[in-house]
């Protein structure tokens, strides 16, 4: 189950990684969507639920995030860094701050994940209307 987790956190990292080459192109929500949306597909809130509850589970993620795997520190540097970029361009207002915004985005995708459960309302409505209310200008 860690290895499951771990993997996933990898992924979207990789993905949150890529937003730096897309600084420019098609919409700010919708490039953050994809990579805030990635954290619940193929089952991550069941996973990240049955990972809570096996305490083996959760101090292997732990100690794999303490020693560096990337987890939701290494998505929100990400967001934050494409977030700078996309300001830059002119494309997010001057007034946002990316820093917040990542965290945000980071800090809702984590709570949604903790306290879904399977057959709990679909978490990705909720995630889309805060990443637009918080770059929309």
């Amino acid at each position: 189950m860690a290895e499951l987790c771990l993997d996933r956190f990898a992924r979207t990292a990789a993905k949150a990684q890529a937003l730096s080459g897309l600084a420019g192109q098609g919409t700010v929500a919708r490039n953050l969507d994809a990579v805030a949306l990635a954290l619940f597909d193929s089952g991550g809130p069941a996973m990240s639920g049955l990972a809570m509850t096996r305490p083996a589970a959760a101090l292997r993620i732990r100690e794999a995030l303490v020693d560096g795997a990337p987890g939701f520190t290494a998505i929100q540097e990400a967001i934050t860094g494409y977030l700078k970029a996309e300001r830059g361009l002119g494309r997010v207002a001057e007034t946002v701050d990316p820093r917040t915004v990542a965290l945000a985005i980071v800090g809702t995708a984590h709570h949604l994940l903790m306290t879904s459960w399977p057959g709990a309302p679909d978490p990705r409505p909720h995630m889309a209307r805060l990443v637009a209310a918080l770059v929309d200008s």
